[in-house]
């Protein structure tokens, strides 16, 4: 697959690099770097792009993952507190 097909895919079904990126379960500056043609469309990803054109052309409902939120993922920072000296 070339960048430019998955450029023709992306248009085809209306969605920007984010929607793309969000419905295929991968980061939006994957899409980018292929589009742009900075990283190599593998195989895997190629057919999941197209699977992705397919179903959305035939009106199949999707399942969008729900992406966390970010910094959601990281544990709460505890706040150290100094022992006071025992009078």
């Amino acid at each position: 697959m070339t960048p430019e097909e998955l450029q023709g895919i992306r248009d085809k079904l209306g969605l920007t690099q984010l929607g793309l990126a969000r419905r295929a379960g991968i980061n939006r500056n994957t899409v980018a770097r292929h589009e742009m043609g900075d990283l190599e469309i593998r195989r895997y990803f190629a057919i999941l792009y197209r699977l992705l054109g397919h179903l959305e052309e035939k009106a199949l409902p999707i399942i969008e993952p729900e992406m966390p939120k970010p910094g959601s993922l990281q544990k709460p920072r505890q706040r150290w507190r100094r022992r006071r000296k025992p009078k």
